[in-house]
């Protein structure tokens, strides 16, 4: 069975993690994800979202 990666339940994304948590590049996971030269578990790409959303909502000064 399919299913987007964004449909996952928490449960779901334990049991991928405890199944592929061999190394710490997690190889063969179909949960992470390759960003640059950087592999990322799906809770840190969740982390990121939060620090992008955080940076796209700050405020600037802009005087032009």
């Amino acid at each position: 069975m399919k299913t987007k990666r964004k449909l996952l339940t928490q449960e779901q994304k334990d049991k991928i993690c405890l199944k592929y948590n061999n190394n710490e590049f997690c190889d063969g996971c179909p949960a992470r994800a390759i960003i640059g030269a950087e592999v990322r578990c799906f809770s840190s790409v969740r982390s990121l979202e939060h620090q992008i959303e955080k940076y796209w909502n700050g405020e600037v000064e802009i005087d032009l």
